[in-house]
């Protein structure tokens, strides 16, 4: 799977707090995101950048897929997953103001 070129901070941090991760910080323009565990925190930070350089983003990929034992691409499939039922959710809420409005 291709690392996305245009993935902006605040898309990241949406992703990462789907699974888990909250910002705990920030610093200038880096925020730190930390997975609580019974094993102890893991933190990780994230530029808050647009968009987030490929290897930076890679990288953060790669940490948080070994934490967790994900896939990179489940990772970023999730994004997708949510939007979509979010759009879903949306649209239906929609139909039923007009459905109402028209009445």
């Amino acid at each position: 799977m291709k690392i996305p070129r245009d993935l902006s901070a605040p898309d990241l941090i949406k992703i990462l707090n789907r699974h888990g991760f909250l910002v705990t910080r920030q610093i200038g323009s880096h925020i730190r995101m930390t997975l609580k565990h019974e094993t102890g925190d893991f933190h990780i930070t994230v530029p808050n950048h647009n968009p987030i350089r490929v290897g930076t983003l890679n990288s953060i990929l790669n940490d948080v897929s070994k934490h967790l034992n994900l896939s990179k691409e489940e990772i970023l499939k999730s994004n997708c997953l949510i939007s979509d039922l979010e759009e879903e959710f949306f649209q239906q809420v929609y139909s039923e103001r007009n459905l109402h409005l028209s009445k």
